[in-house]
């Protein structure tokens, strides 16, 4: 039981620290960049691995729970 609580805090951390990352090379880029140019094209992975790692870290916590509501019930 700890080591997916574990688990799933070092993934929401990863996540969290891997989104302001993201935000951050957006906003340098931002300032460098045209008016009407996107800066997030260059960084959607950054984003996206950011949102994935989110919601895997989701979907552990909820698998943690279920463990939790059956070892109570049983």
């Amino acid at each position: 039981m700890k080591n997916l609580f574990k688990l799933s805090n070092i993934i929401f951390s990863a996540a969290i620290i891997i989104s302001l990352y993201g935000f951050y090379k957006i906003y340098r880029i931002k300032q460098n960049i045209f008016y009407g140019s996107c800066p997030i094209e260059d960084n959607r992975p950054i984003l996206y691995s950011g949102i994935l790692l989110m919601i895997l870290s989701i979907i552990i916590s909820y698998i943690e729970d279920l463990k939790i509501k059956k070892r109570i019930k049983d």
